[in-house]
């Protein structure tokens, strides 16, 4: 267990580099376990441009998770709205885009902490709804976010055709 502080800010421009970093690491793990879907990750998964539009939306919330003056974690959300029709309901809620800690830090309480301050996040923007997509690869990811609440919705199957 991790005896210093935690510490959830939002990110910065000053964050670029080790936001990428951690960008990084989330995609050479999607990378390695979907390989049909993610390329071989560049060092530099976002441009700057990119990430400026994350901290500049306002509908959008970039966090990093210190310990140690060093970042260990990031979460990504913005929020998301449809309008339904004549067969389905609308919704107006808050998407978790990433969610990633470096595995030298998981189950430290760090994840937890970052879908608190998204939740927070979600309620002062009065939206009561959140979402998230997991990779089935990722079990680690799906048992965490159950353990926060969350509930299976749907699955997609996938077949590659030769």
């Amino acid at each position: 267990m991790i005896k210093e502080e935690i510490k959830i800010r939002k990110a910065t421009e000053a964050d670029y580099k080790v936001v990428n970093s951690l960008y990084f690491e989330l995609y050479t793990l999607n990378q390695q376990n979907i390989p049909l879907t993610y390329k071989k990750t560049p060092t530099k998964p976002q441009s700057k441009g990119e990430f400026l539009n994350m901290l500049e939306d306002n509908k959008s919330l970039l966090l990093v998770a210190v310990v140690n003056d060093r970042a260990v974690g990031l979460i990504y959300a913005f929020i998301e709205k449809e309008t339904g029709n004549n067969v389905t309901y609308g919704y107006h809620r808050v998407y978790i885009g990433d969610l990633y800690v470096l595995p030298d830090y998981h189950r430290q309480g760090i994840g937890s902490l970052l879908m608190q301050e998204v939740e927070k996040w979600a309620k002062d923007r009065k939206l009561s709804d959140l979402a998230v997509l997991v990779y089935a690869f990722n079990q680690n990811a799906v048992s965490f976010y159950q353990k926060l609440g969350y509930k299976p919705y749907s699955i997609q199957l996938n077949k590659k055709l030769n």
